[in-house]
């Protein structure tokens, strides 16, 4: 079993909640726990930035135009509640924008992030 603990600014749940500073263990590719970052915590990699937690099954990094884009699948099925189905929760983390960015934009415009499946 291979088995990551994965730090950043913000966890989004949906696409419109998140959490700050939180703690992602990730088992297997599927995330097993998301716990609140409250301390400094051994072997745990600080990504910063956003990770998306979305148990949407087959999201294609490069179609993804905005955070709701995580939460329907290729096949356009819509996830909005990570809450339903936590046996099969995928993240992916995105690197290139600041961690408030979608307090200010819908979608990514003119910047265009990397995305990271985890």
């Amino acid at each position: 079993m291979q088995e990551r603990r994965i730090a950043a600014n913000r966890v989004y749940t949906s696409p419109r909640d998140y959490v700050g500073n939180h703690i992602l263990t990730i088992r297997d590719g599927i995330v097993a726990d998301i716990e609140p970052l409250t301390t400094e915590q051994a072997r745990t990699e600080w990504l910063g930035g956003i990770i998306i937690v979305t148990p949407a099954q087959h999201i294609h990094p490069g179609t993804i135009d905005s955070i709701a884009d995580f939460y329907t699948d290729s096949q356009g099925q819509e996830h909005h509640d990570t809450r339903q189905d936590t046996k099969s929760l995928k993240a992916y983390h995105i690197q290139g924008v600041a961690s408030d960015w979608f307090d200010h934009y819908p979608s990514w415009t003119d910047t265009r992030p990397t995305i990271t499946k985890l």
